[in-house]
């Protein structure tokens, strides 16, 4: 897996601490064209805010974007480490859509895609074959 985290753009991951406010979460994704930010505590991965879970909360009727993203992120994020085996990697991508790369210090490193992985499959497909 080494090879496909070494083949995505070299652009920083984008995180964001849990007592951060929603609002500015929103104001992120929109701005960097974004769709997922890995929360953090003291940079250490404790969940996920997705566009979808804000829409989910927004609509609920639960509360407003003045809350905090740890009360609105989804703590169960499935997570890979860079030594894991591509078909570990496919099997959880397929099931969650994404996952998060992280270190051994649960530092979040990437977001990886079902896109990021046929992108990085397509050019070896021969190879494989």
């Amino acid at each position: 897996m080494g090879e496909l985290l070494a083949s995505k753009p070299g652009k920083d991951l984008i995180c964001m601490d849990g007592a951060r406010i929603v609002h500015e979460a929103i104001s992120v994704m929109r701005e960097e064209g974004i769709s997922q930010i890995p929360v953090t505590d003291q940079g250490a991965l404790v969940g996920l805010l997705t566009e979808a879970d804000v829409l989910d909360y927004l609509t609920s009727g639960s509360g407003d974007a003045s809350v905090q993203l740890a009360d609105v992120m989804r703590r169960s994020v499935p997570t890979v480490e860079a030594q894991t085996a591509l078909a570990a990697l496919d099997e959880m991508i397929d099931i969650a859509g994404s996952v998060v790369v992280i270190d051994g210090d649960r530092h979040p490193v990437q977001i990886l895609t079902k896109i990021d992985l046929v992108e990085w499959l397509v050019p070896r497909a021969d190879q494989v074959s």
